[in-house]
């Protein structure tokens, strides 16, 4: 798998969260921190949920996406992710 290192904040945990494959091509995020995230604006925490491409998560100050080969992001860079 594939491992991305968000810069030092004291708001992400060293292990914060993990996306997983299942099912085929079908994906799903697992928060593993104390202070949960945010995923399409839901709050997760201690949990898993379906993850669907291009779907913002937000960790902290920082908001990532996952897209399928060749699809253009809908986010809008200037965005930024709501606090917790």
């Amino acid at each position: 798998g594939s491992v991305l290192r968000l810069s030092q904040s004291l708001a992400v945990a060293r292990v914060h969260a993990t996306i997983e494959g299942y099912g085929g091509d079908r994906l799903r995020v697992v928060d593993t921190s104390t202070n949960g995230i945010q995923v399409g604006g839901l709050h997760v925490r201690d949990s898993r949920v379906k993850l669907e491409a291009g779907t913002p998560i937000d960790i902290g100050p920082y908001r990532i996406e996952v897209l399928t080969a060749g699809a253009e992001s809908p986010l809008d860079p200037s965005d930024e992710p709501d606090g917790f």
